[in-house]
C-alpha cells in the first residue's frame, strides 16, 4: 500500500489524531467523571514513541498542544478562533487505474536535451536498468545525423513505488562504485551504496521533475540525483511518506498506520515528513498532468479510444481512404447523403487531430520550465 499524507508535519498530525481520538473515547463527559482515568492516553503516547520514527524530536508541549488543538477540530463549528497545528494540503484524487497503467518514455527533446520518464519501476528481472544504460550510451555515441544528447530531464512524477532496491538499479547508472545513494533510518535501517559503474552521460546537467505524488523509491531516486548529479528539481513538494509503516491498534480500538523508517540521503537531508522541495516550484491541473503522462507513455483515454473506434467505424461505412479525404474542399458543399457522410468523417479527423494537440509538448509547462532551465544549465557549464 502507498501511504500519500494529507499534510507535511506527520509528528503533530499523528500526536494530533490520536490523542484526540482517545481523550473524546475515554472521556464520556468531563461534568460528571472528573476523575476519568488517562490511562489509555498514556498508553497511546508510549505506542507511538515506541513506534514512531522521529518520536525524539517531540517535546511534552508538542504532545499536549496537539491532544488539545485535536480535541477543538473534532467539536467542528462548535469551536472557533484557534490556529490548527498543521497546515492542510489540498489533494486532488486521482483514478488509481490510470495510475496504474504509467510506464516508462524515453525521447530527445530539441536540440539535444535527453528527457527519460519512469512512470512505473520494474523488477530486476525485466531489465529496466540495463535498458536506461544502453539508452543513455546511445545518446552519449549517436548515429550518424543524430545530435549527442548534452543535457537530461528526470520525470519522476506520479512514481510512487515501494521499491527501493529498483531506486537503488537506477540510482547505480549516476554514481560511482560504492558511493552512498540513500539510506533508511530506524526501523529495518539499510544503506545503499552503489554496485556499478556509471552510465555514460552522467556527467551532463541534470534537472528532476517531482510532483506530490512522487513517493517512497521516487523520493528516493529525486533525493539521490539531487546530490548525486547536483541536479535541480522543478515541480511540486513530493509526499513526504515515511520508508516503512506498521500497523498500531491503541486501547480505545483506534488504529493506525505508523511510519517506522524514513529515507536519509547522503547530505543528511530527509524527505520525511515535509517531502523534498523543489528548487523552482512548477505546477499544472493535476488531471491533465495525468493525461499527458498516459499519453506519453501510449496510453489511449477512454475519449481517445472512443473517438479512434467511431472514426473507423465512420471510414469503413464510406469505404473512404485518408487522401480521398484529403481531397475534398473544406467546406465543401454537402449536396448528398454520400457527401454528407464524407463530411463526417473528415470533421471526426480533424476532432482526433485537435485531441492530440491538446496533450502536446507545449501544454506541459512544468516540463517547459525543466527544459528551459536544464538549457541555460548546459549553457552555463559550456562557458566555464
Amino acid at each position: 500500500m502507498n501511504h500519500i499524507p494529507m499534510n507535511r508535519n506527520s509528528a503533530l498530525r499523528i500526536a494530533t489524531g490520536v490523542c484526540a481520538a482517545t481523550l473524546l473515547a475515554l472521556t464520556p463527559s468531563l461534568t460528571t467523571a472528573q476523575t476519568t482515568d488517562f490511562a489509555g492516553l498514556d498508553a497511546a503516547i508510549k505506542a507511538l514513541r515506541e513506534k514512531y520514527v522521529d518520536a525524539s524530536d517531540w517535546a511534552h508541549e508538542q504532545v499536549e498542544s496537539a491532544a488539545i488543538v485535536g480535541v477543538l477540530e473534532s467539536l467542528g463549528t462548535g469551536a472557533r478562533g484557534f490556529e490548527p497545528l498543521v497546515e492542510q494540503v489540498e489533494t486532488v484524487a486521482l483514478p488509481e487505474a490510470d495510475l496504474d497503467r504509467l510506464g516508462f518514455y524515453h525521447e530527445i527533446l530539441p536540440p539535444d536535451v535527453g528527457y527519460l520518464f519512469l512512470g512505473r519501476l520494474e523488477p530486476a528481472e525485466s531489465g529496466q536498468a540495463d535498458q536506461l544504460r544502453e539508452i543513455l550510451k546511445g545518446w552519449a555515441h549517436p548515429e550518424v545525423g543524430e545530435p549527442r544528447v548534452g543535457a537530461l530531464i528526470v520525470d519522476l512524477r506520479f512514481l510512487t513505488s515501494e521499491d527501493l532496491d529498483g531506486a537503488g538499479r537506477i540510482l547505480d547508472l549516476f554514481a560511482a562504485p560504492g558511493e552512498e545513494l540513500f539510506s533508511v533510518e530506524g526501523a529495518n535501517a539499510r544503506r545503499f551504496t552503489s554496485e556499478t559503474e556509471p552510465a555514460e552521460l552522467a556527467e551532463v546537467p541534470v534537472v528532476v521533475v517531482v510532483n506530490d505524488r512522487t513517493a517512497d523509491a521516487g523520493e528516493a531516486l529525486a533525493g539521490g540525483l539531487y546530490d548525486l548529479c547536483d541536479a535541480v528539481t522543478v515541480g511540486r513538494v513530493t509526499a513526504g511518506v515515511g520508508a516503512t509503516y506498521e500497523p498500531v491498534t491503541f486501547a480505545n480500538g483506534l488504529s493506525a498506520e505508523i511510519a517506522t523508517s524514513k529515507l536519509v540521503f547522503a547530505s543528511g537531508r530527509s524527505s520525511f515528513p515535509d517531502g523534498l522541495q523543489p528548487d523552482i516550484q512548477a505546477k499544472i491541473d493535476p488531471m491533465l498532468e495525468l493525461a499527458l503522462m498516459l499519453k506519453r507513455t501510449g496510453v489511449e483515454t477512454e475519449e481517445e479510444s472512443a473517438l479512434a473506434k467511431a472514426l473507423e467505424e465512420a471510414r469503413e461505412e464510406n469505404g473512404l481512404s485518408l487522401e480521398e479525404e484529403l481531397s475534398i474542399p473544406r467546406g465543401a458543399a454537402e449536396t448528398t447523403e454520400a457527401d454528407r457522410e464524407r463530411q463526417r468523417v473528415m470533421d471526426l479527423e480533424a476532432e482526433q487531430l485537435e485531441q492530440e494537440a491538446r496533450f502536446g509538448l507545449d501544454r506541459d509547462s512544468v516540463l517547459q520550465r525543466a527544459v528551459d532551465l536544464v538549457r541555460g544549465l548546459k549553457a552555463l557549464r559550456f562557458r566555464r
